[in-house]
């Protein structure tokens, strides 16, 4: 894990930013890395720590060897692990310093596409307490596609923090990335530029939908390897002037309540808690019907759904929000109301502190 503001850190941090302190004394470790979200941590006086790390092959004994010592000298009594191939590092460690261990599942992808992780995660399971998927779809295959004893796995859904991203506390000033103009039309899209968010698949239907309506601008949120890709994609499809790249940002809150619509178009998702955070500031949200994605949004009552790696489904579903305002406004509040009731950070934490009490009933130090 690195500590930037991709789906599994927002979860560690939200773990460690809500917890109760009295009972919990929890930290924060970037395996491979620090960013913007140890700056978040700092401020929220959440103790924070990062390994540098370069991943090759001839640099996994340095990252043991550090990952032994930082283990031995913290000596937490549970250490939860977010992603795969993390897990694959963390395992032998906390083996060694006898470190119960949590694993969570925020993703198939990988575990789909290399068979030899899945054996690897098949069998370190058995070393695991607890098994932690993010949707029903992942505890699906995490039994069947992985080979997990369903003993192990337990479903706790992403959360977001209602503080933080809240309607109310939204709109708050100037900004150098907002134009102002009264007939400007602003279209969100929070994410890392990655294959899996589908950019691409979004330019196609973006060029659709100015044609129609010129006076739209879609505002790419976060960063990634794709970047320079997807600028010479804009710019080839002669749409580059109302795309904004605003790339990693700190403001995420406040730039979600400038926009009047939020797009999710990925080809893949486990349960994005960047839907969760544009539903809790109160936007209108078009997703892609993907994953654990169906588990939050009921088509048409509080989001509108579209098939993946369809830019023409996608660009209707854009168009007709032009067209219909009210209907996505009247969802955007059904869905402010689902994620406020099922998916707020509060409800999310007090399941995890469950299971921590249950694996050690003292007072807990967990990584």
């Amino acid at each position: 894990m690195v500590l930037k503001y991709g789906g599994s850190e927002r979860l560690a941090s939200c773990l460690a930013n809500w917890a109760d302190k009295s009972k919990f004394d929890m930290s924060v470790l970037g395996l491979y890395g620090g960013g913007l979200l140890s700056k978040e941590l700092d401020q929220n006086g959440i103790t924070n720590y990062y390994l540098e790390h370069k991943n090759r092959f001839e640099e996994r004994f340095i990252l043991h060897k550090r990952l032994h010592n930082f283990l031995s000298q913290k000596r937490p009594d549970i250490i939860q692990v977010h992603g795969s191939y993390a897990f694959t590092r963390v395992l032998p460690c906390a083996i060694i310093t006898n470190t119960k261990l949590i694993y969570t599942i925020h993703s198939k992808y990988t575990l789909q596409t290399v068979p030899r992780l899945r054996v690897m995660v098949r069998i370190g399971s058995m070393f695991c307490e607890k098994v932690v998927v993010v949707s029903r779809d992942l505890e699906k295959f995490a039994q069947k596609g992985v080979g997990i004893p369903p003993r192990k796995i337990v479903v706790i859904h992403n959360g977001v923090d209602l503080e933080k991203f809240n309607p109310k506390k939204g709109n708050g000033g100037e900004h150098g990335w907002l134009e102002k103009r009264s007939d400007l039309t602003m279209v969100g899209v929070l994410g890392r530029l990655t294959d899996a968010k589908d950019h691409a698949g979004l330019f196609k239907a973006w060029a659709e939908v100015l044609s129609a309506y010129p006076t739209v601008r879609l505002f790419l949120i976060g960063d990634g390897e794709l970047r320079q890709q997807l600028e010479k994609l804009a710019s080839d499809l002669r749409i580059a002037a109302s795309v904004v790249f605003l790339g990693d940002r700190e403001d995420i809150p406040d730039i979600i309540s400038h926009m009047d619509l939020m797009v999710l178009p990925s080809k893949r998702e486990s349960f994005p808690i960047s839907l969760l955070e544009s539903m809790a500031m109160r936007r209108p949200v078009i997703a892609t019907n993907v994953g654990g994605i169906p588990e939050i949004i009921k088509h048409g009552w509080n989001g509108y759904l579209v098939p993946p790696q369809n830019p023409k489904a996608l660009a209707d579903a854009v168009l007709k929000f032009l067209r219909d305002r009210k209907l996505f406004n009247d969802m955007a509040i059904e869905g402010f109301n689902s994620v406020k009731h099922n998916f707020g950070s509060r409800a999310v934490v007090q399941k995890y502190e469950q299971i921590y009490t249950e694996l050690n009933p003292q007072q807990t130090h967990t990584a």
